[in-house]
């Protein structure tokens, strides 16, 4: 396992694909977390 660090503009190539991730694994959790896209892309 390889762990980076990435902040300001080096996370922007990364942030789609752990928005996916996030709204993948909580889709079974409803109640702890409903976003989307849009709402990651803002937090």
């Amino acid at each position: 396992m390889h762990i980076q660090l990435f902040t300001g503009d080096a996370i922007q190539p990364y942030i789609r694909n752990l928005a996916a991730l996030r709204i993948e694994v909580f889709k079974e959790y409803p109640y702890l977390y409903n976003g989307d896209f849009d709402y990651e892309q803002a937090t």
